[in-house]
């Protein structure tokens, strides 16, 4: 199960605020915007991964995740930290194209489900 946190109705998040609080000093409006920009930078970056992934653009899929590092710890998405790291090692190399997209599959699902939930508990 990919999960970190319980939120307030007793299931399990994939998100943990925590981090961009503290670094916000508490900062509500900031967290709230970074966590729109989150929303809206995933449903765009996500599909242009996939892309790069389906024509083997090995460069660009290491670009791509490679971006979402920093991205992840801001919303306290720790299940996929490691994913993300192999997939770029694996991706800078070149090496094992289907277990590249195996794992880009399983980062975008993951982006795409905690962008919805921090939709749903935070920006709503």
């Amino acid at each position: 199960m990919i999960t970190t946190t319980l939120n307030n109705r007793g299931s399990m998040n994939l998100t943990d605020l925590t981090f961009l609080r503290q670094y916000s000093g508490n900062d509500e409006p900031f967290v709230l915007e970074m966590v729109s920009m989150f929303v809206k930078r995933t449903t765009l970056e996500i599909p242009e991964l996939l892309r790069a992934t389906q024509s083997a653009n090995w460069p660009a899929v290491k670009s791509a995740v490679h971006k979402l590092k920093s991205t992840i710890n801001f919303m306290g998405i720790t299940c996929i930290k490691d994913k993300i790291q192999l997939c770029e090692d694996l991706a800078l190399e070149g090496k094992d194209g289907p277990y590249i997209t195996e794992l880009v599959g399983e980062i975008a699902d993951t982006c795409m489900q905690a962008a919805v939930e921090l939709e749903e508990q935070v920006l709503h």
